[in-house]
Protein backbone atom coordinates (compact mmCIF):
# COMPACT_ATOMS: atom_id res chain seq x y z
CA UNK A 1 0.00 0.00 0.00
CA UNK A 2 1.18 3.50 -0.66
CA UNK A 3 0.00 4.83 2.66
CA UNK A 4 -0.83 3.46 6.05
CA UNK A 5 -4.24 2.24 7.11
CA UNK A 6 -6.28 4.60 9.25
CA UNK A 7 -8.77 2.39 11.12
CA UNK A 8 -10.78 3.86 13.99
CA UNK A 9 -9.90 7.32 12.59
CA UNK A 10 -6.37 7.22 14.03
CA UNK A 11 -3.16 7.24 11.94
CA UNK A 12 -0.81 4.31 12.39
CA UNK A 13 2.27 5.51 14.29
CA UNK A 14 5.34 5.95 12.08
CA UNK A 15 7.43 3.84 14.47
CA UNK A 16 4.99 0.96 14.08
CA UNK A 17 5.03 1.29 10.30
CA UNK A 18 8.80 1.24 10.26
CA UNK A 19 8.96 -1.95 12.28
CA UNK A 20 6.82 -3.86 9.75
CA UNK A 21 5.05 -5.57 12.63
CA UNK A 22 4.48 -9.31 12.43
CA UNK A 23 0.96 -10.73 12.27
CA UNK A 24 0.16 -14.27 13.34
CA UNK A 25 -3.36 -14.50 14.87
CA UNK A 26 -3.56 -14.82 18.64
CA UNK A 27 -6.59 -16.71 19.80
CA UNK A 28 -7.46 -17.66 16.23
CA UNK A 29 -8.53 -21.04 17.50
CA UNK A 30 -10.00 -19.59 20.67
CA UNK A 31 -12.08 -17.03 18.80
CA UNK A 32 -13.71 -17.31 15.38
CA UNK A 33 -12.01 -20.55 14.53
CA UNK A 34 -13.03 -21.87 17.91
CA UNK A 35 -16.42 -22.16 16.27
CA UNK A 36 -15.06 -23.04 12.85
CA UNK A 37 -12.32 -25.51 13.84
CA UNK A 38 -14.44 -27.37 16.39
CA UNK A 39 -16.04 -30.51 14.99
CA UNK A 40 -19.05 -29.66 12.83
CA UNK A 41 -22.73 -30.05 13.60
CA UNK A 42 -23.86 -33.47 12.35
CA UNK A 43 -27.34 -34.66 11.37
CA UNK A 44 -26.98 -38.26 12.28
CA UNK A 45 -14.64 -8.31 -19.90
CA UNK A 46 -14.08 -5.12 -20.50
CA UNK A 47 -12.32 -3.00 -17.91
CA UNK A 48 -8.87 -2.22 -16.55
CA UNK A 49 -7.89 -5.14 -14.32
CA UNK A 50 -4.80 -4.40 -12.28
CA UNK A 51 -2.15 -7.10 -12.26
CA UNK A 52 -0.28 -7.83 -9.05
CA UNK A 53 -2.93 -6.43 -6.71
CA UNK A 54 -4.88 -8.81 -4.45
CA UNK A 55 -8.51 -9.19 -5.43
CA UNK A 56 -11.07 -9.22 -2.63
CA UNK A 57 -14.79 -9.62 -2.03
CA UNK A 58 -17.17 -8.55 0.76
CA UNK A 59 -20.76 -9.81 1.01
CA UNK A 60 -23.23 -7.72 3.03
CA UNK A 61 -26.72 -9.00 3.83
CA UNK A 62 -29.58 -6.91 5.20
CA UNK A 63 -32.88 -8.66 5.91
CA UNK A 64 -36.63 -8.52 5.25
CA UNK A 65 -36.76 -7.15 1.72
CA UNK A 66 -37.28 -3.56 0.54
CA UNK A 67 -39.91 -1.10 -0.66
CA UNK A 68 -39.26 -1.47 -4.41
CA UNK A 69 -40.21 2.03 -5.56
CA UNK A 70 -38.00 3.54 -2.82
CA UNK A 71 -35.05 1.20 -3.50
CA UNK A 72 -34.62 0.65 -7.24
CA UNK A 73 -33.17 3.50 -9.34
CA UNK A 74 -35.13 5.31 -12.02
CA UNK A 75 -33.77 4.18 -15.40
CA UNK A 76 -32.51 6.71 -17.91
CA UNK A 77 -31.72 6.70 -21.61
CA UNK A 78 -28.96 4.13 -21.10
CA UNK A 79 -27.76 1.78 -18.39
CA UNK A 80 -25.27 4.41 -17.21
CA UNK A 81 -27.87 7.21 -17.08
CA UNK A 82 -29.97 6.47 -14.03
CA UNK A 83 -31.15 8.31 -10.95
CA UNK A 84 -30.57 6.77 -7.54
CA UNK A 85 -33.64 6.09 -5.44
CA UNK A 86 -34.24 7.73 -2.04
CA UNK A 87 -32.87 4.70 -0.18
CA UNK A 88 -29.73 4.50 -2.34
CA UNK A 89 -29.14 8.27 -2.28
CA UNK A 90 -26.36 8.06 0.38
CA UNK A 91 -24.36 6.10 -2.22
CA UNK A 92 -24.44 9.05 -4.66
CA UNK A 93 -20.70 9.85 -4.24
CA UNK A 94 -20.00 6.33 -5.53
CA UNK A 95 -22.68 6.06 -8.22
CA UNK A 96 -20.00 5.62 -10.89
CA UNK A 97 -18.61 2.68 -8.87
CA UNK A 98 -21.97 0.88 -8.49
CA UNK A 99 -23.84 -1.78 -10.39
CA UNK A 100 -27.52 -1.95 -9.41
CA UNK A 101 -29.56 -4.91 -10.64
CA UNK A 102 -33.22 -5.54 -11.32
CA UNK A 103 -35.04 -8.57 -12.69
CA UNK A 104 -32.98 -11.19 -10.84
CA UNK A 105 -35.06 -13.96 -9.24
CA UNK A 106 -34.07 -16.52 -6.61
CA UNK A 107 -35.84 -19.46 -8.24
CA UNK A 108 -33.49 -22.07 -6.79
CA UNK A 109 -34.36 -21.46 -3.13
CA UNK A 110 -38.07 -22.13 -3.55
CA UNK A 111 -37.98 -25.85 -4.40
CA UNK A 112 -37.01 -27.16 -0.96
CA UNK A 113 -38.43 -27.03 2.55
CA UNK A 114 -38.90 -23.96 4.73
CA UNK A 115 -40.68 -20.63 4.65
CA UNK A 116 -39.45 -17.68 2.55
CA UNK A 117 -37.17 -16.13 5.21
CA UNK A 118 -35.47 -19.47 5.79
CA UNK A 119 -35.23 -20.27 2.10
CA UNK A 120 -33.88 -16.85 1.23
CA UNK A 121 -31.22 -16.64 3.92
CA UNK A 122 -29.97 -20.17 3.35
CA UNK A 123 -30.01 -19.83 -0.42
CA UNK A 124 -28.93 -16.28 -1.22
CA UNK A 125 -25.21 -17.19 -1.33
CA UNK A 126 -25.57 -20.92 -2.00
CA UNK A 127 -28.01 -20.82 -4.91
CA UNK A 128 -29.56 -24.01 -3.58
CA UNK A 129 -32.61 -25.17 -1.62
CA UNK A 130 -32.51 -26.08 2.06
CA UNK A 131 -32.15 -29.54 3.48
CA UNK A 132 -34.86 -31.04 5.64
CA UNK A 133 -34.54 -30.16 9.32
CA UNK A 134 -36.19 -29.07 12.55
CA UNK A 135 -35.76 -25.28 12.48
CA UNK A 136 -39.25 -23.81 12.83
CA UNK A 137 -40.03 -20.83 10.59
CA UNK A 138 -42.41 -17.97 11.12
CA UNK A 139 -45.30 -19.88 9.57
CA UNK A 140 -44.58 -23.06 11.53
CA UNK A 141 -42.90 -24.88 8.65
CA UNK A 142 -39.63 -26.71 9.24
CA UNK A 143 -36.30 -26.63 7.44
CA UNK A 144 -32.64 -27.44 7.94
CA UNK A 145 -29.36 -25.86 6.90
CA UNK A 146 -28.40 -25.06 3.32
CA UNK A 147 -27.58 -27.94 1.00
CA UNK A 148 -24.49 -26.51 -0.70
CA UNK A 149 -21.34 -24.46 -0.28
CA UNK A 150 -21.83 -20.68 -0.43
CA UNK A 151 -20.23 -18.49 -3.07
CA UNK A 152 -18.01 -16.67 -0.56
CA UNK A 153 -16.49 -19.97 0.54
CA UNK A 154 -16.03 -21.11 -3.06
CA UNK A 155 -14.11 -17.89 -3.70
CA UNK A 156 -12.16 -18.39 -0.47
CA UNK A 157 -11.09 -21.83 -1.71
CA UNK A 158 -9.55 -20.05 -4.67
CA UNK A 159 -8.02 -16.88 -3.19
CA UNK A 160 -7.98 -17.51 0.57
CA UNK A 161 -5.20 -20.08 0.83
CA UNK A 162 -2.35 -17.58 1.08
CA UNK A 163 -3.85 -15.40 3.83
CA UNK A 164 -3.87 -15.94 7.58
CA UNK A 165 -7.66 -16.12 7.52
CA UNK A 166 -9.25 -17.70 4.44
CA UNK A 167 -12.38 -15.68 5.24
CA UNK A 168 -13.76 -13.43 7.96
CA UNK A 169 -17.41 -13.54 9.05
CA UNK A 170 -18.90 -10.77 11.16
CA UNK A 171 -22.42 -9.95 12.30
CA UNK A 172 -24.45 -7.10 13.74
CA UNK A 173 -26.74 -8.60 16.36
CA UNK A 174 -27.03 -11.72 14.27
CA UNK A 175 -28.28 -14.01 17.02
CA UNK A 176 -29.52 -17.61 17.36
CA UNK A 177 -27.88 -20.64 15.75
CA UNK A 178 -30.42 -21.46 13.06
CA UNK A 179 -30.84 -21.12 9.31
CA UNK A 180 -32.22 -17.56 9.35
CA UNK A 181 -29.01 -16.39 11.04
CA UNK A 182 -26.43 -17.92 8.68
CA UNK A 183 -25.43 -16.83 5.17
CA UNK A 184 -22.06 -18.57 4.72
CA UNK A 185 -21.55 -22.33 4.32
CA UNK A 186 -18.45 -24.51 4.02
CA UNK A 187 -20.70 -27.11 2.43
CA UNK A 188 -24.01 -28.90 3.03
CA UNK A 189 -25.11 -28.61 6.67
CA UNK A 190 -21.91 -26.70 7.48
CA UNK A 191 -22.82 -23.08 8.36
CA UNK A 192 -20.14 -20.58 9.39
CA UNK A 193 -21.21 -18.53 12.43
CA UNK A 194 -20.63 -14.77 12.31
CA UNK A 195 -18.82 -12.93 15.10
CA UNK A 196 -21.11 -10.31 16.67
CA UNK A 197 -18.63 -8.77 19.12
CA UNK A 198 -16.18 -6.32 17.48
CA UNK A 199 -13.74 -6.78 20.36
CA UNK A 200 -13.53 -10.51 19.66
CA UNK A 201 -13.20 -9.87 15.93
CA UNK A 202 -10.46 -7.31 16.55
CA UNK A 203 -8.56 -9.74 18.76
CA UNK A 204 -8.65 -12.39 16.05
CA UNK A 205 -7.43 -10.04 13.33
CA UNK A 206 -4.90 -7.84 15.14
CA UNK A 207 -3.84 -9.07 18.55
CA UNK A 208 -0.60 -10.72 17.43
CA UNK A 209 0.84 -7.65 15.78
CA UNK A 210 4.13 -6.91 17.46
CA UNK A 211 4.20 -10.07 19.57
CA UNK A 212 7.73 -11.26 20.36
CA UNK A 213 9.10 -14.44 18.78
CA UNK A 214 9.11 -16.38 22.07
CA UNK A 215 5.45 -15.57 22.60
CA UNK A 216 4.62 -16.62 19.07
CA UNK A 217 6.23 -19.98 19.65
CA UNK A 218 4.12 -20.45 22.77
CA UNK A 219 1.02 -19.52 20.82
CA UNK A 220 1.88 -22.02 18.10
CA UNK A 221 2.30 -24.71 20.74
CA UNK A 222 -1.12 -23.95 22.25
CA UNK A 223 -2.72 -23.89 18.81
CA UNK A 224 -1.19 -27.22 17.93
CA UNK A 225 -2.57 -28.73 21.13
CA UNK A 226 -6.07 -27.59 20.10
CA UNK A 227 -5.62 -29.04 16.63
CA UNK A 228 -4.39 -32.31 18.14
CA UNK A 229 -7.47 -32.44 20.38
CA UNK A 230 -9.73 -31.90 17.37
CA UNK A 231 -7.89 -34.71 15.59
CA UNK A 232 -8.49 -37.09 18.50
CA UNK A 233 -12.19 -36.17 18.56
CA UNK A 234 -12.32 -36.79 14.83
CA UNK A 235 -10.92 -40.32 15.16
CA UNK A 236 -13.37 -41.16 17.93
CA UNK A 237 -16.43 -39.78 16.14
CA UNK A 238 -15.44 -41.26 12.80
CA UNK A 239 -16.02 -44.73 14.24
CA UNK A 240 -19.51 -43.92 15.44
CA UNK A 241 -21.33 -41.92 12.76
CA UNK A 242 -23.11 -42.58 9.48
CA UNK A 243 -21.50 -42.52 6.04
CA UNK A 244 -22.98 -39.09 5.32
CA UNK A 245 -21.59 -37.69 8.57
CA UNK A 246 -18.20 -39.25 7.84
CA UNK A 247 -18.11 -37.24 4.64
CA UNK A 248 -18.84 -34.05 6.61
CA UNK A 249 -16.11 -34.92 9.10
CA UNK A 250 -13.61 -35.53 6.29
CA UNK A 251 -14.52 -32.18 4.75
CA UNK A 252 -14.05 -30.47 8.09
CA UNK A 253 -10.74 -32.22 8.73
CA UNK A 254 -9.48 -30.84 5.41
CA UNK A 255 -10.52 -27.39 6.63
CA UNK A 256 -8.65 -27.91 9.93
CA UNK A 257 -5.53 -29.02 8.08
CA UNK A 258 -5.74 -25.82 6.05
CA UNK A 259 -5.99 -23.79 9.26
CA UNK A 260 -2.93 -25.55 10.63
CA UNK A 261 -1.00 -24.79 7.46
CA UNK A 262 -1.94 -21.10 7.48
CA UNK A 263 -1.12 -20.65 11.16
CA UNK A 264 2.43 -21.63 10.35
CA UNK A 265 2.69 -18.68 7.95
CA UNK A 266 3.76 -15.79 10.14
CA UNK A 267 5.22 -12.89 8.23
CA UNK A 268 5.50 -9.14 8.43
CA UNK A 269 3.03 -6.80 6.83
CA UNK A 270 4.71 -3.54 5.96
CA UNK A 271 2.40 -0.59 6.30
CA UNK A 272 0.18 -2.20 8.93
CA UNK A 273 0.53 -1.11 12.52
CA UNK A 274 -1.59 -1.92 15.54
CA UNK A 275 -4.73 0.24 15.52
CA UNK A 276 -6.77 1.04 18.57
CA UNK A 277 -9.36 -1.59 19.37
CA UNK A 278 -13.11 -0.88 19.25
CA UNK A 279 -14.78 0.47 22.36
CA UNK A 280 -18.31 -0.92 22.13
CA UNK A 281 -20.34 -1.50 25.28
CA UNK A 282 -22.94 -4.26 25.15
CA UNK A 283 -22.35 -5.39 21.55
CA UNK A 284 -25.54 -7.48 21.51
CA UNK A 285 -27.77 -4.66 22.79
CA UNK A 286 -30.09 -2.89 20.37
CA UNK A 287 -28.74 0.55 21.28
CA UNK A 288 -25.21 -0.54 20.32
CA UNK A 289 -26.10 -1.38 16.72
CA UNK A 290 -24.70 1.88 15.20
CA UNK A 291 -21.40 1.52 17.07
CA UNK A 292 -21.13 -2.19 16.27
CA UNK A 293 -21.85 -1.48 12.60
CA UNK A 294 -19.08 1.13 12.36
CA UNK A 295 -16.62 -1.07 14.24
CA UNK A 296 -17.28 -4.14 12.09
CA UNK A 297 -16.80 -2.12 8.91
CA UNK A 298 -13.52 -0.77 10.31
CA UNK A 299 -12.32 -4.29 11.12
CA UNK A 300 -13.17 -5.59 7.65
CA UNK A 301 -11.41 -2.61 6.06
CA UNK A 302 -8.29 -3.21 8.13
CA UNK A 303 -8.30 -6.97 7.52
CA UNK A 304 -8.54 -6.44 3.75
CA UNK A 305 -5.93 -3.71 3.65
CA UNK A 306 -3.44 -5.74 5.66
CA UNK A 307 -4.13 -8.88 3.59
CA UNK A 308 -5.20 -10.77 6.67
CA UNK A 309 -8.06 -12.03 4.49
CA UNK A 310 -9.41 -11.45 1.00
CA UNK A 311 -12.97 -12.64 1.70
CA UNK A 312 -15.41 -11.24 4.26
CA UNK A 313 -19.12 -11.30 5.07
CA UNK A 314 -21.22 -9.03 7.25
CA UNK A 315 -24.79 -9.96 8.19
CA UNK A 316 -27.13 -7.38 9.66
CA UNK A 317 -29.26 -9.21 12.21
CA UNK A 318 -31.26 -12.23 11.14
CA UNK A 319 -34.43 -12.73 9.14
CA UNK A 320 -36.57 -11.97 12.20
CA UNK A 321 -34.99 -8.57 12.90
CA UNK A 322 -37.59 -7.63 15.53
CA UNK A 323 -35.68 -4.64 16.91
CA UNK A 324 -36.40 -0.90 17.01
CA UNK A 325 -34.00 1.68 15.55
CA UNK A 326 -34.19 4.54 18.07
CA UNK A 327 -31.19 6.28 16.48
CA UNK A 328 -33.16 6.86 13.25
CA UNK A 329 -35.16 10.07 13.60
CA UNK A 330 -38.51 9.25 12.02
CA UNK A 331 -41.31 11.71 11.38
CA UNK A 332 -44.48 9.67 10.87
CA UNK A 333 -46.46 10.52 7.76
CA UNK A 334 -49.60 9.09 9.33
CA UNK A 335 -49.56 9.67 13.12
CA UNK A 336 -52.83 7.81 13.59
CA UNK A 337 -51.25 4.50 12.57
CA UNK A 338 -47.81 5.06 14.12
CA UNK A 339 -47.51 2.92 17.26
CA UNK A 340 -44.52 1.56 19.21
CA UNK A 341 -45.39 -1.99 18.10
CA UNK A 342 -44.70 -1.01 14.52
CA UNK A 343 -41.17 -0.01 15.50
CA UNK A 344 -40.03 -3.62 15.09
CA UNK A 345 -38.22 -4.20 11.80
CA UNK A 346 -39.98 -7.42 10.89
CA UNK A 347 -43.38 -5.86 11.61
CA UNK A 348 -42.51 -2.82 9.51
CA UNK A 349 -41.61 -4.99 6.53
CA UNK A 350 -44.86 -6.94 6.96
CA UNK A 351 -46.93 -3.76 7.02
CA UNK A 352 -46.26 -3.20 3.35
CA UNK A 353 -45.88 -0.03 1.28
CA UNK A 354 -49.55 1.00 1.62
CA UNK A 355 -49.18 1.80 5.33
CA UNK A 356 -47.69 5.28 5.11
CA UNK A 357 -46.03 5.62 8.52
CA UNK A 358 -44.59 2.12 8.51
CA UNK A 359 -43.41 2.55 4.94
CA UNK A 360 -41.79 5.87 5.80
CA UNK A 361 -39.94 4.43 8.78
CA UNK A 362 -38.74 1.38 6.86
CA UNK A 363 -37.44 3.59 4.06
CA UNK A 364 -35.60 5.78 6.55
CA UNK A 365 -34.08 2.73 8.24
CA UNK A 366 -32.86 1.41 4.91
CA UNK A 367 -31.52 4.85 4.02
CA UNK A 368 -29.59 4.90 7.30
CA UNK A 369 -28.04 1.52 6.49
CA UNK A 370 -27.03 2.72 3.03
CA UNK A 371 -25.32 5.61 4.76
CA UNK A 372 -23.27 3.16 6.80
CA UNK A 373 -22.37 1.25 3.64
CA UNK A 374 -21.38 4.52 1.96
CA UNK A 375 -19.04 5.11 4.90
CA UNK A 376 -17.54 1.67 4.33
CA UNK A 377 -16.96 2.45 0.66
CA UNK A 378 -15.31 5.70 1.70
CA UNK A 379 -12.98 3.78 4.02
CA UNK A 380 -11.98 1.41 1.21
CA UNK A 381 -11.55 4.26 -1.27
CA UNK A 382 -9.31 6.22 1.11
CA UNK A 383 -6.57 3.57 0.92
CA UNK A 384 -4.42 3.87 -2.23
CA UNK A 385 -3.35 0.59 -3.78
CA UNK A 386 -1.56 0.14 -7.08
CA UNK A 387 -3.05 2.46 -9.70
CA UNK A 388 -6.28 2.84 -7.74
CA UNK A 389 -7.62 2.20 -4.26
CA UNK A 390 -8.63 -0.68 -2.07
CA UNK A 391 -12.21 -0.17 -3.30
CA UNK A 392 -11.08 -0.73 -6.89
CA UNK A 393 -9.59 -4.08 -5.91
CA UNK A 394 -12.60 -5.14 -3.81
CA UNK A 395 -16.06 -6.16 -4.98
CA UNK A 396 -18.68 -5.31 -2.34
CA UNK A 397 -21.89 -7.30 -2.90
CA UNK A 398 -25.15 -6.29 -1.18
CA UNK A 399 -27.87 -8.95 -0.96
CA UNK A 400 -31.16 -9.59 0.84
CA UNK A 401 -33.05 -12.78 1.66
CA UNK A 402 -36.35 -11.35 0.36
CA UNK A 403 -37.43 -8.98 -2.38
CA UNK A 404 -40.54 -7.48 -0.75
CA UNK A 405 -41.09 -8.12 2.95
CA UNK A 406 -44.86 -8.17 3.21
CA UNK A 407 -45.25 -10.39 0.13
CA UNK A 408 -42.31 -12.67 1.09
CA UNK A 409 -41.24 -12.84 -2.55
CA UNK A 410 -37.96 -13.91 -4.15
CA UNK A 411 -38.51 -12.17 -7.50
CA UNK A 412 -36.72 -8.95 -8.48
CA UNK A 413 -34.14 -9.18 -5.72
CA UNK A 414 -32.51 -5.94 -4.47
CA UNK A 415 -28.88 -6.75 -5.33
CA UNK A 416 -26.04 -4.34 -6.02
CA UNK A 417 -22.27 -4.33 -6.25
CA UNK A 418 -19.75 -1.58 -5.53
CA UNK A 419 -16.12 -1.29 -6.55
CA UNK A 420 -14.27 -3.94 -8.49
CA UNK A 421 -12.84 -1.84 -11.35
CA UNK A 422 -9.42 -3.33 -10.61
CA UNK A 423 -10.88 -6.75 -11.32
CA UNK A 424 -12.04 -5.59 -14.74
CA UNK A 425 -15.66 -4.99 -13.72
CA UNK A 426 -17.42 -2.15 -15.56
CA UNK A 427 -19.34 0.02 -13.08
CA UNK A 428 -21.74 2.94 -12.89
CA UNK A 429 -24.64 0.94 -14.35
CA UNK A 430 -28.26 0.06 -13.71
CA UNK A 431 -28.52 -3.44 -15.21
CA UNK A 432 -32.08 -4.46 -15.95
CA UNK A 433 -32.69 -8.15 -16.61
CA UNK A 434 -35.85 -10.07 -17.37
CA UNK A 435 -36.39 -13.06 -15.08
CA UNK A 436 -32.69 -13.85 -14.69
CA UNK A 437 -31.61 -16.54 -12.24
CA UNK A 438 -29.62 -15.50 -9.21
CA UNK A 439 -27.52 -18.65 -9.71
CA UNK A 440 -26.25 -17.00 -12.89
CA UNK A 441 -25.48 -13.89 -10.81
CA UNK A 442 -23.38 -16.06 -8.49
CA UNK A 443 -21.56 -17.69 -11.41
CA UNK A 444 -20.78 -14.19 -12.71
CA UNK A 445 -19.15 -13.34 -9.38
CA UNK A 446 -17.02 -16.48 -9.61
CA UNK A 447 -15.78 -15.45 -13.05
CA UNK A 448 -14.42 -12.22 -11.59
CA UNK A 449 -12.03 -14.37 -9.57
CA UNK A 450 -11.08 -16.60 -12.51
CA UNK A 451 -13.17 -19.49 -11.24
CA UNK A 452 -14.57 -21.23 -14.31
CA UNK A 453 -17.32 -23.29 -12.65
CA UNK A 454 -20.01 -23.85 -15.27
CA UNK A 455 -22.76 -23.79 -12.65
CA UNK A 456 -23.23 -22.82 -9.03
CA UNK A 457 -25.95 -24.00 -6.68
CA UNK A 458 -28.93 -25.74 -8.23
CA UNK A 459 -27.89 -26.79 -11.77
CA UNK A 460 -31.53 -26.64 -12.90
CA UNK A 461 -31.43 -22.86 -12.50
CA UNK A 462 -28.11 -22.15 -14.24
CA UNK A 463 -27.74 -20.90 -17.79
CA UNK A 464 -24.32 -19.24 -17.50
CA UNK A 465 -22.96 -15.86 -16.39
CA UNK A 466 -25.31 -12.89 -16.64
CA UNK A 467 -25.07 -11.27 -20.03
CA UNK A 468 -23.38 -7.88 -19.92
CA UNK A 469 -22.48 -7.99 -16.23
CA UNK A 470 -18.78 -8.89 -16.35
Amino acid sequence: MSRSLLPWGRPVPAADRARGLALSRRHFLRGAAGAAVALPWLASRPGHAQSGMPHRVVFICHPNGVIPDAWFPLPGASETAFNLSPVLSPLAPYQDRLNVFSGINMYAVQSGPGEPHQQGMGGVLTGAPLNEGDFIGGDGSKAGWASSISVDQRIAQHIGQTTALPSLHLGVRCLTAEVRSRMSYLGPDAPVPPINDPAQAFDIVFSDMGTETEELQALRTRRQSVLDAVGRQFKLLNQQVSTADKQRLEQHLDFVRGVEHRLAKIGSLSGCGVPEGPNVTGPLEVGSIPDVTAAQFDIITAALACNVTHVATLQFMNAQNDVPHPWVDVTPEDPDTFTPANNLGHALSHAGPSSLSQRNELVQRHTWLMGQIAGFLERLDSIPEGEGTLLDNTVVVLVNELAVGNAHTHTNMPFLTAGGAGLGLPTGRFLEYENASHCDFLVSLLRMFDIDDATFGDPDHNTGPLSGFF
